[in-house]
């Protein structure tokens, strides 16, 4: 999370993100896709985060489990007097469709005449005081949501840097989406932080960690991992040495991540198939 006033806190981020999950991710294990847009003061994006104590009314509550837990309801929405949340799956062509017409995060970016769009309204209430939270499980589609001419979330996220000029702001995912997997990522979520910054949240052993998207994920560097393994019984040590692209690394690691300090790689299901095979 990041502002001109305060440093990125990353810890807050994941914990957030954990949050999002917790409360609203539709079909529990399944981990189906979701976006979710939430203002709230600063505060709740540094060290003073509590989510439970500003989401904390019994109404509020009742939607969230309903959005999460109910399939017909494709968006839930609440507005206080400082903070907002919008919660969006993608939108079926027709209810009971299997076919979709608008992905979740493009609901809550792009107005959908005559209608504002989620992020509009929030753009029309926030100051100095305010941290505004953009999450998707999935990242956005390549093709439809970056580079498709007339569809693409671009244009919202270059209003949301023109009218949140202070205050804290983040647009953050999970996964890549799988249709996305052999695509130059790098090149297109730049389009993204050049806009608003992007980060990456992903779980490691249950626990989420969140990175930074941008010009530090760039540089080569060289790694030496000496993983022991075993062999039929005996102890063997494993020396590698790795020449990698941290930005290859950061997108397509998926959940054998790397650590905060970028020295350790999680080979934890490299070194199983190692040892099986």
């Amino acid at each position: 999370i990041q502002s001109d006033e305060e440093t990125v806190d990353l810890n807050v981020l994941a914990k957030m993100i954990q949050y999002f999950d917790a409360m609203l991710q539709p079909g529990g294990n399944n981990h189906n896709q979701y976006s979710v847009l939430i203002r709230v003061p600063s505060q709740q994006c540094t060290t003073q985060f509590n989510l439970d104590s500003v989401f904390n009314t019994e109404e509020v509550k009742n939607g969230l489990n309903h959005f999460k837990n109910n399939d017909q309801r494709r968006i839930y929405e609440f507005t206080g007097d400082s903070v907002s949340l919008t919660a969006t799956k993608p939108t079926k062509e027709t209810p009971g469709s299997k076919k979709f017409k608008y992905h979740s995060e493009y609901v809550l970016i792009s107005s959908v005449a005559p209608n504002q769009s989620p992020l509009e309204k929030i753009l029309t209430n926030t100051n100095n005081n305010q941290c505004v939270v953009l999450y998707t499980y999935n990242s956005p589609c390549i093709k439809k949501c970056i580079t498709d001419a007339n569809k693409n979330i671009l244009k919202g996220l270059l209003d949301w840097k023109v009218k949140q000029t202070t205050g804290i702001k983040a647009f953050v995912f999970q996964e890549i989406w799988q249709g996305d997997l052999s695509a130059n990522l790098e090149e297109q979520f730049a389009k993204i932080d050049n806009l608003v910054p992007l980060y990456r949240c992903v779980k490691n052993d249950n626990q989420m960690q969140c990175y930074k998207c941008g010009d530090s994920y760039r540089e080569t560097f060289i790694s030496v991992l000496i993983l022991k393994v075993t062999f039929s019984g005996r102890l063997h040590k494993l020396l590698l040495v790795l020449k990698v692209s941290r930005s290859n690394l950061f997108f397509k690691a998926g959940h054998n991540f790397l650590k905060s300090d970028w020295s350790i790689l999680n080979l934890k299901s490299k070194t199983e198939h190692l040892v099986n095979s």
